[in-house]
């Protein structure tokens, strides 16, 4: 019994927080399962009261350290528990052991879960919960209203190392329209700056029916022009290298999403980068926060179906050769 009350003695000072906190353990007897040692004072029944710091050597290797304040041998108030050397962290206000606010990281493999809020069994129930889950591809972030431990009302924004974000509205449950993504172009009717309810934009035609017909349409970047192809089968808004090289070189402000991207098309597939750029003249309208494929291989700049989508309704006349745009 010795030899064992020895080696209990040894693993406990061998943990440095609660060597530091304790100069003189003493053991209580409070469960069948663990041993317990107590650093603090004691109440009329010999149970942990106060503030203090107490360690359990559990059956199956498993080691706790709590620090705060106890009341009838339980951590009731402010205080924090430590499970096997930070694989979870509970920090706040408890009630019997239990985090009913406070903060709750779990360390897991490859992986961190960061908790705050307030808590029920564990899991993040009330107003204004945050939670934060960080994996080698990036990170989800969730704040709002949880359900034990479930985001009912709020958003859910996912962060990958490639640059893409996306974002999810909840409310009540359910999933509010669609995800939103930075690499896609959105309508939002405050992104429009200009008083007319529509702007129509005359097309350059060039071509003839026998070789191919093409319409061009002119835009404006930070009052540098610039001419696109206008491609209804086309997908994404794309600016060629050599136009890319000019607006930079012309001091065109934009955002590196430090997102890489592979599009395939008529002259095959090509390799492309996506920006972001603050404002484009179009007609009578400037438009902003704009996602654009900046391509790394060719010099085709388009204006595609995702461009359009920035508006709440285009009509295109191939007999007029227009195009107009709706705020």
């Amino acid at each position: 019994m010795k030899k064992i009350i020895v080696l209990l003695f040894i693993t406990l000072f061998n943990n440095e927080n609660f060597a530091q906190m304790c100069s003189n353990p003493v053991p209580i007897n409070l469960y069948t399962n663990a041993q317990v040692f107590w650093c603090g004072g004691l109440d009329d029944d010999g149970l942990p009261k106060g503030e203090g710091s107490m360690k359990h050597i559990i059956e199956n290797g498993d080691i706790v350290l709590l620090t705060g304040k106890f009341e009838k041998g339980k951590l009731s108030g402010e205080g924090k528990i430590i499970y096997n050397d930070d694989e979870l962290i509970k920090e706040g206000v408890f009630k019997e052991n239990s985090i009913i606010s406070g903060k709750m990281i779990k360390n897991n493999y490859n992986q961190q879960d960061i908790s705050q809020g307030n808590f029920i069994e564990d899991a993040l129930h009330g107003d204004n919960g945050i939670r934060t889950v960080i994996f080698n591809q990036g990170s989800i972030i969730m704040k709002g209203k949880f359900l034990r431990g479930s985001l009912i009302t709020g958003t859910e924004t996912e962060m990958y190392n490639n640059g893409l974000e996306i974002i999810k509205e909840y409310e009540n449950g359910d999933l509010i329209g669609l995800p939103l993504r930075n690499d896609k172009n959105y309508y939002n009717a405050n992104d429009i700056e200009g008083n007319l309810k529509y702007s129509e934009i005359k097309l350059k035609k060039e071509g003839n029916p026998n070789e191919g017909i093409s319409y061009i349409i002119e835009l404006e970047i930070d009052g540098v022009q610039g001419e696109w192809i206008f491609d209804t089968g086309a997908e994404n808004f794309s600016i060629g290298v050599r136009m890319f090289d000019r607006l930079k070189n012309s001091g065109v402000k934009y955002r590196d999403l430090n997102k890489t991207i592979k599009t395939f098309g008529v002259g095959g597939e090509s390799q492309g980068k996506l920006v972001l750029i603050d404002k484009i003249k179009i007609g009578d309208y400037y438009l902003n926060n704009v996602i654009a494929e900046v391509s790394l291989d060719n010099n085709y700049s388009l204006l595609g179906i995702e461009f359009l989508s920035k508006f709440s309704n285009v009509q295109w006349d191939m007999n007029l050769d227009s195009l107009v745009l709706y705020k």
